[in-house]
This record gives structure tokens, sequence and C-alpha cells, in this order.
């Protein structure tokens, strides 16, 4: 990572304890001043990236924790955060907003892919992947054909 620029701050991964559900677990936490200095917004989208050039996706917002050294910038995320990304505690990352956008789902769509076996054994069952990929690829193949058609 090279030397922090003007409008480039290095940020301390923190740990953010954990909530009650998901609905805050892409949340990248950063102080008031610091989301100023990014021109970030909360609800905005930013990318963080490591020196090793691990990067994720997040949703910028306002730390409820005040920061009581102006030198230090911590960013809190929570443990699925860092677990989808590959984060670690102590990373130093740089983050910056991005352009990207998040698509919200018409639809979703949930298919039984079991082999409808009544027993109770546990078994390994190796073909798991190539039956979730033939009905995920025949449910893309109809809604392909049905809006291009």
């Amino acid at each position: 990572m090279s030397a922090p620029t003007e409008d480039q701050l290095d940020f301390t991964v923190r740990p953010l304890p954990r909530g009650s559900s998901l609905e805050g677990a892409f949340r990248v936490q950063i102080s008031t001043k610091d989301l100023e200095t990014l021109e970030l917004r909360p609800g905005d989208l930013c990318q963080l990236t490591t020196a090793e050039g691990t990067t994720g996706t997040g949703i910028a917002w306002r730390s409820t924790e005040p920061t009581t050294k102006t030198n230090m910038h911590p960013v809190k995320l929570t443990d699925t955060f860092r677990d989808a990304f590959n984060f670690k505690l102590g990373n130093s990352v740089v983050i910056k907003k991005t352009s990207a956008q998040i698509f919200h789902a018409d639809r979703v769509v949930v298919t039984d892919v079991s082999d409808h076996d009544t027993s109770d054994d546990v078994k390994d069952d190796t073909n798991w992947s190539w039956r979730c990929g033939n009905i995920l690829g025949a449910i893309y193949k109809k809604s392909f054909f049905a809006t291009h058609n």
C-alpha cells in the first residue's frame, strides 16, 4: 500500500460486536470525521482494500463510538463481513467511495434438491452440486427465454 495521500487514510480493522440480526452485517462503521474526509454519507457503498489486494464492498455507516485520538482511524467490521472478504483484525485498509450498486431481487426461488429419501440415515451426497447446477441452469434458461422472446 502506498503512503497515505491527503485524501487517503489508512484505517485499522477492529471488531464490531455481534448484533441480533444480519441487518447491519455489511456495515462499515467509520467515525463521523472520517466519513466527512472520505466524502461518504451513511448508506453509501464503499470499497475496502488491504496492501495485499484483498477487497470488499460494504455500506458506510456512522460509528457509534467516539474516536479518542485524532490520528487513529479504526473501521469496525462484523465477523460476517470479515469472514466474507477475508479481512483480519488489525489489517490496514484504504477505504474509497465506489460507484457499485446493490440491486434488489425481484424474486427469490427456493427449490428442493433433495433426493426425497425418507430414511433417517445421514449420507454423504457427492452429487449435490450437480443437482443444484442443473436446477439453477433450468431456472436461468426459463427466465432468459421468457424475457428474450
